[in-house]
């Protein structure tokens, strides 16, 4: 090396290496105290993205298993009411069981059955105050339906002046009625098959208007019949129609048509006559018993429709002149008059349905609109006085669509309507009919399975046959997952294909009022106990499966630390043995530094002694 007084090139050479320890004594001083290998992307630019991604799934499963444990939480809380729930259900079954022997009366019958109906109702009121953090968990509104119209007949079945029907679900297989007692099955697509050999397919030769029921576990048929009287048809085992009572019900054939129902293991048919009014009669066997004639005193009255609610039996009229609302006395065999507010002789019509443990009354009314009302425990509740606001709501009728009531109004303006209930509020959810103004109203609302069906009233087309949706579960959706991959990082909490309610577990309309009825509530509340078990199963099963969740996910998160931590983490020892390596350096550098910038002087003091 050149001696050099204006270039200390010495210097220069120990300050650069003194820089180059210090920064390197800097950065394992600032990963020591720090334990992270990876501070900063330069540090390791690939490894610091791969840590980040590691880093925000291992967060996303430290959610998860969260997530999954309040879940757990939730299904517990379902599984203590469905607890509850089952001590109802079995003091339910042994209330009948003790009103289905013979050594009770009618008042003591009715004592029992008080009991019987507190404990329906609170089985009701415990599915709907059952919630975890505002969430219903186990009611109806675990079920969602969506509405998708789909025309599946052709119009009027293919025959003119076909403008109504009826469709039942029976064994499996989705039937309909037409408006001359003609009976189809349903084959798929558009095709219907008529499965009555008679003339002409009809179940009587001048039939009428038909609607179908399920009695006694049989497809049963009611038609009327302007000319022979009404008649009321059921299908043997062997497929055949065979007539139930005689021509327009009790022989007299001005009985234009009978309306046939089951409650409870007790059939009620009426009569409805034009001249001397409707009757209404209790079936014993092959004898009729008759609870009421000639229209309540009122010929005008010449059409009763029916229902049992919680052991009371009530009955509507038709009558242009305005219509009655009875309510029958079991113990005294005396109907009274029912009082509802705003209910006067402009309704024409009455209708009864029943819908989670509620019986709904509607009516027809063309000159305010129709009239809806609700009896619950604590009373009536009038729900419309004027159509929803639209006059041309002239008829309504309320149906069970998956536990929650779905009302259909006649509208012969636009087209009938659909509305459901929404925070209290009524609102149309299908409107217009369904998109053929012609479809007047919609009645006959059956569910099959998943799926729902209705038939409209149609005097320009024909009746129409729709599947307006399919029921699916809505129950909580638990994701647990770092992705939004349905098949590996959530699942729905279901309860199976029906809530915990009357209308799901089917106790709403059992009563033990009577020996007969408290015997069928025996087979009943079996269905409803094993409806029930079937809940509590899923339930549980889907605990145990979250469970396993949790445990698998906490092994990712496991693992994922464990790479992030190879990633990120200092190793201790390696960057203490640096450390030490670049303090040494650094103090060397240092000390070299000061010899170099040392040399121009010893030069200086060399020149002048010279």
């Amino acid at each position: 090396m050149v001696l050099s007084i204006n270039h200390n090139l010495m210097a220069s050479s120990a300050a650069k290496s003194l820089s180059k320890h210090y920064g390197s004594l800097g950065v394992s001083t600032r990963r020591l105290s720090s334990g992270l290998r990876v501070g900063t992307a330069a540090d390791d630019a690939a490894g610091l993205a791969i840590r980040e991604l590691m880093r925000s799934d291992i967060a996303s499963h430290q959610q998860g298993v969260r997530n999954i444990n309040d879940a757990i939480s939730m299904i517990q809380t379902a599984d203590g009411a469905l607890s509850v729930i089952d001590e109802k259900l079995i003091r339910m079954k042994e209330l009948a069981t003790q009103a289905a022997t013979g050594t009770y009366n009618a008042d003591q019958r009715q004592i029992i059955n008080d009991e019987f109906q507190a404990m329906k109702n609170e089985i009701q009121r415990i599915s709907e105050a059952t919630d975890f953090n505002g969430i219903k968990i186990i009611n109806d509104e675990v079920l969602g339906f969506e509405m998708d119209p789909q025309q599946i007949n052709t119009s009027g079945f293919g025959g003119v002046g076909n403008v109504e029907g009826s469709i039942v679900s029976y064994n499996g297989q989705l039937y309909a009625a037409d408006n001359r007692s003609r009976v189809y099955r349903y084959d798929g697509g558009s095709t219907w098959t008529p499965i009555v050999p008679n003339a002409d397919n009809r179940l009587s030769p001048t039939g009428g208007a038909t609607g179908l029921k399920i009695i006694d576990g049989k497809l049963t048929a009611h038609s009327s019949d302007s000319a022979t009287g009404g008649k009321i048809h059921q299908m043997d085992s062997n497929g055949n129609w065979v007539q139930l009572f005689n021509n327009g019900i009790t022989g007299d054939t001005t009985n234009r048509g009978g309306i046939i129902e089951e409650f409870s293991g007790v059939t009620y048919v009426s009569a409805s006559n034009p001249t001397t009014g409707g009757s209404l009669y209790r079936v014993n066997g092959d004898e009729l018993t008759m609870l009421a004639e000639d229209g309540f005193g009122d010929p005008d009255n010449y059409g009763l429709r029916f229902t049992d609610h919680n052991g009371t039996l009530y009955a509507g009229s038709s009558n242009n002149s305005g219509s009655v609302i009875k309510q029958y006395d079991g113990l005294t065999g005396e109907w009274s008059d029912v009082d509802l507010p705003g209910f006067n002789s402009n309704d024409i019509r009455v209708r009864f349905s029943e819908v989670d443990g509620d019986l709904y009354v509607s009516t027809r009314n063309e000159i305010e609109g129709a009239k809806v009302y609700e009896l619950t425990e604590f009373g009536w509740k009038t729900i419309t006085l004027d159509g929803f606001g639209d006059p041309n709501n002239i008829t309504a009728e309320v149906y069970n669509v998956a536990g929650v009531p779905v009302i259909s109004t006649r509208n012969d303006v636009t087209g009938g309507n659909f509305l459901s209930e929404s925070d209290g509020e009524w609102n149309e959810t299908a409107q217009d009919g369904l998109g053929n103004a012609n479809n007047l109203f919609f009645q006959f609302i059956e569910t099959s399975g998943d799926e729902v069906y209705a038939s409209s009233f149609n005097l320009t087309d024909g009746t129409e046959i729709y599947k307006l949706g399919e029921v699916s579960s809505t129950g909580p959706l638990i994701h647990f997952g770092a992705g939004n991959d349905a098949a590996e990082d959530f699942y729905r909490i279901t309860s199976g294909d029906a809530g915990i309610s009357d209308s799901g577990l089917g106790i709403g309309n059992l009563n033990v009022a009577s020996q007969t009825a408290a015997q069928y509530s025996l087979a009943a509340i079996d269905d409803a106990i094993i409806k029930k078990d079937k809940i509590r199963a899923n339930l549980g099963a889907t605990q145990n499966r979250l469970e396993n969740s949790a445990t698998n996910i906490s092994i990712q998160a496991e693992n994922l630390q464990a790479a992030e931590s190879r990633i990120s983490d200092v190793d201790v020892a390696n960057e203490m043995t640096e450390f030490t390596k670049d303090q040494i350096l650094s103090q060397s550098a240092t000390a070299m530094l000061a010899q170099a910038n040392s040399m121009p002087r010893t030069i200086l003091r060399l020149i002048e002694g010279g």
